[in-house]
């Protein structure tokens, strides 16, 4: 159903909030009126206690047709319609006060206030366009004319001309109120919108520019790869010293540059999920190796265990390499001494006892009956205290300071892992003791995850080891 507010050259997202606002001021209006309206009745029993019954019935009938709009306002109907029923909230009030002035002295009743408690109510509750409040506000001063005309002769035109000047006065201020209110919306939606714009041009702009960034430094690292092998191959050693250098922080600033446009492409939903057949202990073996020497000039020892018998998966093979990337370099990374241990199995709940969910929407995950294998990253590091287990996957953190300043990075590589994790349908959980070290476990379920969808075979991207 299309907006009552609906307007040519008016965004249909601000018509839509006005449209919401609209309506919580209407329902807002509705629960004063039910609550004041009653109140004012010891008014008229204090100054006009001759006419207190018949007020009193005017007042609980405003109430039961204030309760009816409510009733409306909270419907699919209210929802469509809901100026226009604000509008009715005001002219119900405002004519029970007129009738009221009637029966209390008429041009000369102070009950003339009332209407412009209503303008003021208008002005404060309803962000209704300017022309709908001056339409409310004339028919407020429009109906107090015609009332007091109608039903009395006027002797004394003073006392009339005073409470019309000052309802008159009333409603300018609340139109001009409602004008500026207006203004002060329009141009607060119009910049939050270009916010938005922007952060959405800059999420895209981000994600476009993987392949471009990555080109480059793929070329440097490969040209430092054929030096090594060929032209600097047992002379130049001094040379050969200067492009490993070359490569071990070209290979750094691929792994900053790829961690940085991953984490652009999952936050602005970028990412895709091809699923495909994956033996894991070739990609689990394949990962670590690529560790392997790193581990071996800090001379500990990278073991590796995967079961015979693991089901072959139906996920992105790109992803879990990234996500094992990502956990065996921290154990790698914060490991000066003892082991670092791979294990890969299939596993159920009871494997996880001792285990927290980096991820709190991991709260009743995994289903009983879901079929899941495990990869086990277990390192003698310097392991995380457990208050710090909650922070491990906020964005751009590192729960220890000292240990951040001592071994560097970036802070995102668990972040970008859980939410590539929530993308196949697995989950990271963690246990660690501090000063003995962490075990963290990459659930992923056998069967293909329901984010995936087919998508063109990406372009082959060179894969490059983690250097020192």
């Amino acid at each position: 159903m299309a907006s009552p507010l609906a307007t040519p050259g008016i965004p249909a997202g601000y018509q839509a909030e006005t449209q919401a606002l609209c309506r919580q001021g209407a329902e807002t209006a509705c629960l004063l009126a039910i609550l004041l309206v009653p109140l004012f009745a010891l008014l008229d029993y204090v100054v006009w206690r001759q006419c207190f019954p018949l007020f009193l019935g005017m007042r609980l009938g405003c109430v039961a047709v204030m309760g009816l709009i409510f009733a409306l306002l909270r419907s699919r109907f209210g929802e469509a319609h809901a100026v226009a029923l604000g509008v009715l909230v005001a002219g119900v009030v405002g004519l029970m006060i007129d009738i009221m002035t009637i029966f209390t002295g008429g041009a000369a009743s102070p009950y003339y206030a009332g209407v412009n408690l209503v303008m003021v109510a208008v002005a404060l509750l309803m962000p209704w366009p300017p022309l709908v409040a001056l339409f409310t506000c004339t028919v407020l001063v429009g109906c107090y004319v015609v009332c007091t005309l109608a039903t009395q002769r006027i002797t004394d035109l003073r006392p009339f001309v005073s409470n019309l000047f000052f309802l008159i006065t009333t409603g300018t201020i609340t139109v001009v109120s409602t004008l500026v209110r207006e203004h002060l919306r329009r141009r607060e939606f119009d910049h939050r919108m270009a916010l938005v714009d922007a952060l959405r041009h800059k999420s895209d702009f981000m994600a476009r520019m993987s392949h471009e960034l990555r080109t480059p430094i793929h070329v440097m690292i490969g040209y430092a790869d054929i030096l090594l092998e060929d032209a600097l191959d047992g002379r130049g050693w001094h040379a050969r010293e200067l492009v490993q250098h070359i490569r071990s922080h070209g290979a750094l600033l691929h792994r900053l540059i790829s961690d940085l446009l991953d984490y652009a492409k999952t936050d602005a939903g970028k990412m895709e999920v091809t699923a495909q057949p994956l033996r894991l202990a070739e990609v689990v073996e394949g990962v670590a190796e690529s560790f392997r020497p790193l581990m071996e000039r800090k001379g500990l020892p990278l073991l590796v265990e995967c079961d015979a018998g693991l089901p072959t998966l139906a996920t992105d093979r790109e992803k879990v390499e990234c996500i094992l990337r990502n956990l065996i370099a921290n154990a790698v990374k914060f490991t000066e001494h003892g082991t670092v241990r791979i294990e890969a199995r299939a596993g159920g709940v009871e494997s996880l006892a001792g285990f927290t969910f980096i991820d709190d929407a991991a709260e009743g995950w995994p289903p009983a009956d879901a079929r899941r294998v495990l990869v086990f990253v277990r390192d003698s590091g310097i392991g995380i205290r457990q208050g710090d287990v909650a922070a491990l996957a906020a964005d751009f953190q590192q729960v220890d300071p000292e240990a951040a300043a001592r071994y560097g990075g970036t802070g995102l590589g668990l972040s970008i892992s859980k939410k590539l994790v929530r993308l196949l349908g697995g989950r990271i959980a963690v246990r660690s003791r501090h000063r003995e070290g962490s075990e963290f476990v990459l659930c992923l379920p056998v069967a293909r995850p329901p984010a995936a969808r087919a998508v063109a075979p990406a372009e082959p991207r060179v894969r490059v080891p983690s250097a020192a």
